[in-house]
């Protein structure tokens, strides 16, 4: 009884698993289901498989069964020899095997009888032939049942053995190699599944086919942006096998399905934001200068000029990872190796200025390979002129005594700052005949000799040296002394400011 019960469990069962695996045969070559799908099919046909194992064919064969029974579900059957005796049949078996019992009992029957009972049921039971009472016919349906489901398909695996091993692959291996179809779609700018655009920015979706695929008459393309509705639009055909469609701006990420023929693409459009410098920062600093000074480029530090020779560092920051930056700038100016990452968002640029500087900075994100919009940067070049000396004079005219003292008055300025402010004098000693002479004569008059020798110059710092440099105006009064120089009459003496920045 057991093994016709689990005979026939194990037909059930692979009559079962036989639909269930034509069923995933057929959905996946019709809809090409992607690997998440056929993942989720397999787990619940699995799942349903053990189940139905376990009620049809491990619970029939753990089946707890006796011969009373067995002999009652014969009974409840009924069947040609038992038609005068019907019911009768379990009472006789249970008097067999449960009479014996009765004599190790306290009040015990009759030995004599308790064994006539047994030998009357004993021979009424001779003529009944319990494995008469198998249904051979279903057992027989069992056995072809399960040569059929063994059979048929081996032959559908031999008729078409590829089809049988890609299905194969596909449920049990997880491959990703695609059905057998007349058109292959191509979808440019595809990577791992998902194409990345810009945020909040329109473009160009296109499509091709494969080469040496059917090319389809049109392409459908229907996509989701996040939880709203579906779109379906149908792509224009651009040219031969070039089919576009301009999206408009998403903001979420949008799952298209694209359909061409008997070819069915899946794709997700993922928006990242484009990348952009969200800080610019330039640090300056003179040689001149005791620390650097920062500055921006926005608001009174937006019209940026240096002197030269002044030390710059322009630090920018960007909003996402960048792969490279690209920066066009003229002639004498920073290169783009000169460039330093600092980390993925941050890089920095120094340099000597030496001249006029026009940049465009360009960012490439690392997400997409996005370019920026070009960012320009400009750093005039200061021109340091020259600091403007006047000198005058007070109390005397153009002669004077070897004695006297003049009042000067000295006024520098300089658009940077006075450094140094020098008095310089310049002695020339005039002969007999009237000629103007370099050397002093031996003799002097009577004020002594000189104590600059003639025709030199003489200079005497005023101010300074200052550094750095601060005041931008420079007012010096100074009284020259005539005597200190021990000059002859009729000697010339030239008096010049002079101012260094």
């Amino acid at each position: 009884v057991r093994k016709h019960l689990v005979l026939e469990g194990v037909a059930r069962w692979l009559g079962e698993a036989v639909a269930i695996a034509l069923i995933s045969f057929i959905l996946d070559r019709v809809f090409r289901l992607s690997l998440p799908s056929r993942m989720v099919f397999l787990a619940i046909g699995l799942g349903c498989a053990l189940l139905e194992a376990g009620r049809l064919i491990l619970n029939p064969l753990m089946m707890e069964l006796n011969v009373v029974g067995l002999a009652a579900a014969i009974d409840r059957a009924g069947g040609a020899d038992l038609a005068a005796t019907r019911g009768v049949l379990a009472a006789r078996v249970a008097s067999v095997l449960e009479l014996p019992r009765l004599l190790k009992s306290a009040a015990a029957p009759s030995p004599a009888m308790v064994r006539a009972a047994i030998l009357r049921c004993h021979e009424s039971l001779d003529s009944v032939r319990f494995e008469n009472h198998l249904n051979a016919k279903r057992r027989r349906m069992s056995v072809a049942a399960l040569a059929v489901l063994v059979l048929v398909p081996a032959m559908l695996a031999g008729m078409s053995p590829r089809s049988a091993s890609l299905w194969f692959r596909r449920y049990f291996l997880a491959s990703d190699q695609p059905w057998p179809q007349k058109t292959y779609l191509v979808v440019l700018g595809v990577d791992d599944g998902k194409i990345l655009v810009p945020r909040a920015e329109p473009f160009v979706l296109r499509v091709t086919t494969k080469a040496g695929s059917q090319e389809p008459d049109t392409v459908t393309l229907r996509y989701r942006e996040g939880q709203g509705a579906r779109t379906a639009v149908a792509m224009t055909r651009f040219e031969k096998n070039d089919f576009r469609y301009d999206f408009p701006p998403l903001a979420t990420t949008a799952e298209v399905e694209l359909t061409g023929n008997d070819d069915v693409q899946t794709v997700a459009i993922e928006p990242i934001e484009r990348p952009k410098i969200t800080e610019l920062l330039l640090v300056s600093q003179h040689p001149t200068e005791a620390k650097p000074t920062p500055h921006n480029f926005a608001g009174e530090d937006a019209d940026l000029s240096f002197l030269p020779k002044t030390k710059l560092q322009l630090s920018f920051t960007a909003n996402v990872p960048v792969r490279s930056v690209r920066m066009k700038s003229n002639v004498g100016t920073p290169a783009q190796g000169d460039v330093q990452r600092l980390d993925d968002r941050r890089f920095a640029l120094a340099w000597t200025h030496e001249a006029p500087v026009q940049l465009d900075i360009e960012l490439v994100g690392a997400g997409a390979d996005l370019t920026s919009i070009p960012t320009p940067v400009a750093v005039g070049l200061k021109q340091d002129m020259p600091p403007r000396v006047s000198l005058t004079y007070s109390g005397v005219r153009q002669r004077v005594t070897p004695q006297a003292r003049i009042p000067l008055a000295i006024q520098a300025r300089d658009d940077y700052g006075i450094a140094r402010l020098d008095l310089v004098t310049r002695t020339q000693i005039l002969s007999l005949d009237g000629s103007a002479s370099t050397t002093a004569p031996a003799t002097g008059p009577a004020t002594g000799p000189s104590t600059q020798p003639a025709g030199e110059t003489a200079a005497t710092t005023l101010v300074g040296p200052v550094n750095p440099p601060t005041d931008l105006e420079v007012q010096y009064p100074h009284q020259l002394d005539v005597s200190q120089l021990r000059l002859p009459a009729g000697s010339i003496l030239s008096a010049n400011a002079a101012a260094v920045d």
